[in-house]
């Protein structure tokens, strides 16, 4: 019958009995009667090739003086090109798996008994022969090839890679200033879309998406504060705070100033919960109290969800400029800041669950021009945490805060100014750049430290 080639791959190795030697089946190109993967019989005129994928004129042969499994130049004639297993089975020398091909039946044929291995290959080709540690065989059971030429020296194994570590000041500021990198490609003007569908939101007028605007223009009125008397919850369902006229939460508790809140969404709810549960104040699990959640508690969050002024993210970092200075509506002019979740336990890579450029969070159901998200909830936590520490002198601080503990900003103009700098210059999106067209929920895993207990302070 014909066998169609294929490659080899490393499996975990089956018990070692005396009735199971780990049979192996190679699927190969070429003739071959049922046994042949076990060595078949010896004068058996149906030969077939192992051809190796890296260098497909080398086959696969064994060579019973040495023991190793090499390369040789593939010769139809070869009898040599069978695999005597039946002795032993062919083994890594640094880890517990087994060579064998992608389809792979072990049968206990002396046992009568019959099951299949659905493992996945741990490696492809690519894997080094010298490796492999071959079983005995019996003297003379193996045929000898001619001398072969000597396999090549392996290539040294590659260096584990370190453990991830978790966000800080100088991943902000190399992140930041990689025109690659997602945080400088979450700037369209169309919320939740990626740069390349349409102008950039610091092009286009707050409340007049089709009027453009020079870009200095955004980052002037930004940085003075000139949009701070705004209503951050305009188009909110509840129609006391989505009214654009509704700059002072009615809810706020105006006896104390009412910090800025930041996290992932879920931490933010949990924050929120157990702040109105020590305030002693109505709290809902109904989705779309979110917002009203929080003001209950006297926490100000962004919350825009209105077509006059749509959300964006130039929305977002008027909101945290205007938190830098505490000329939030509530705040009362101190700059405080608060973070449900502590930025010194963030991993962008995902160690605890919540990658960058990964889907991960909540998007809007009706999708941006294109039809592919630029990025998500998750995505804009990580962002904050950088943009606090590039425009506030003592951003560096924000990474030995405790959940709950405030912040207060001291605003730096010319770190403001660089900002600026660094977001109108040229940014790339790379040809392997996510392609976001649902997201879904990233639970966070325990990094062992107890880090997911909110402490309300």
């Amino acid at each position: 019958m014909e066998i169609e080639e294929s490659t080899l791959v490393w499996r975990p190795c089956l018990p070692d009995t005396d009735f199971d030697y780990g049979r192996q089946t190679f699927q190969c190109v070429g003739q071959f009667v049922e046994g042949a993967d076990e060595g078949g019989d010896a004068d058996s005129k149906h030969t077939f090739r192992c051809h190796w994928g890296p260098k497909p004129s080398l086959c696969l042969d064994s060579w019973a003086q040495e023991k190793m499994l090499l390369l040789f130049a593939c010769d139809e004639a070869a009898a040599n090109q069978r695999f005597l297993l039946r002795h032993g089975r062919w083994r890594s020398a640094s880890a517990p798996v087994c060579v064998s091909s992608k389809a792979w039946h072990a049968t206990d044929w002396k046992k009568g008994l019959a099951g299949t291995d659905d493992c996945t290959g741990l490696a492809g080709s690519e894997v080094h022969l010298l490796d492999w540690v071959p079983p005995p065989f019996p003297p003379g059971e193996a045929p000898l090839p001619s001398p072969p030429a000597l396999p090549p020296p392996p290539f040294p194994p590659p260096s584990p890679s370190p453990p991830e570590t978790h966000m800080n000041g100088g991943k902000c500021r190399a992140m930041l200033r990689d025109k690659t990198h997602l945080f400088r490609r979450m700037w369209a003007a169309e919320a939740w879309a990626k740069m390349d569908s349409g102008p950039a939101c610091w092009a286009i007028k707050r409340d007049a998406s089709t009027v453009g605007q020079e870009p200095e223009t955004y980052f002037d009125e930004t940085r003075t504060g000139a949009h701070c008397n705004s209503n951050w919850y305009e188009g909110n369902v509840n129609p006391v705070l989505g009214r654009p006229t509704a700059v002072m939460p009615r809810y706020l508790n105006m006896s104390r100033p009412a910090p800025a809140l930041l996290g992932f969404d879920e931490t933010i709810d949990e924050y929120c919960h157990e702040e109105a549960k020590l305030l002693n104040t109505t709290w809902s699990p109904i989705g779309w109290k979110h917002a009203e959640n929080c003001i209950r508690a006297n926490l100000n969050i962004l919350a825009l969800y209105g077509d006059r002024v749509p959300y964006n993210i130039c929305r977002n970092l008027e909101w945290m400029t205007c938190a830098a200075r505490g000329w939030l509506p509530g705040q009362q002019g101190l700059a405080n800041v608060k973070f449900a979740k502590k930025p010194s336990v963030l991993y962008p890579h995902g160690f605890t669950g919540k990658p960058i450029d990964s889907c991960c969070g909540w998007v809007p159901w009706n999708k941006p021009t294109g039809g592919v998200y630029g990025y998500a909830t998750d995505d804009i936590f990580y962002l904050e945490v950088c943009l606090f520490h590039e425009i506030c002198e003592n951003g560096y601080d924000i990474f030995n805060l405790d959940v709950g503990t405030d912040f207060t900003c001291r605003f730096s103009e010319r770190g403001f100014r660089e900002l600026q700098r660094i977001l109108l210059s040229p940014w790339e999106e790379p040809e392997d750049s996510t392609q976001c067209k649902k997201s879904h929920l990233c639970p966070e895993h325990d990094n062992g430290e107890g880090e997911f207990e909110v402490t309300v302070r």
